[in-house]
């Protein structure tokens, strides 16, 4: 299951059938507008102890997604899109990854990868298999509110 793989991954997110829900939902904003615009979300855990999912504001630009302002409190995670046919994560998005100490996630609709923000590594978590949750429901906050 997806989120046991998550967790065996990264330990500071806890095991939770959200995760799932929240990539799916991340990669369905991006499947909204087309093929070639991006989604990205931060993985926070909120003051209760959740995670949640909070969304970027789109920027519909071609092939990559940026976020202006203060990266939020508890942050846990980026995630973010690549085209189906540009699965590997960019140098940009391992310098990135480096350069906040954070893991970043890149999806496709094949596949799922970890870049570890201590060496830069992109590690494969899904290859190759539909992984999104077919549910249309979305998870991921667009509206951030103080929890």
């Amino acid at each position: 299951m997806l989120p046991l793989i998550l967790a065996a991954v990264m330990s500071s997110i806890p095991v939770d059938h959200r995760i799932n829900d929240f990539f799916s939902d991340v990669l369905k904003h991006a499947n909204i507008f087309n093929n070639v615009s991006e989604a990205a979300a931060f993985l926070v855990r909120d003051t209760r102890g959740d995670v949640q999912c909070l969304l970027w504001p789109m920027t519909n630009g071609y092939q990559e997604q940026t976020f202006t302002g203060e990266i939020p409190r508890g942050t846990l995670a980026i995630v973010h899109t690549h085209p189906h046919d540009c699965p590997a994560p960019s140098p940009q998005d391992i310098d990135e990854a480096k350069a906040l100490k954070l893991p970043i996630y890149v999806l496709t609709r094949a596949s799922i990868t970890l870049i570890d923000p201590s060496s830069g590594e992109a590690i494969p978590v899904v290859k190759a298999r539909l992984w999104a949750s077919p549910r249309l429901n979305l998870k991921c906050e667009d509206q951030w509110l103080a929890r």
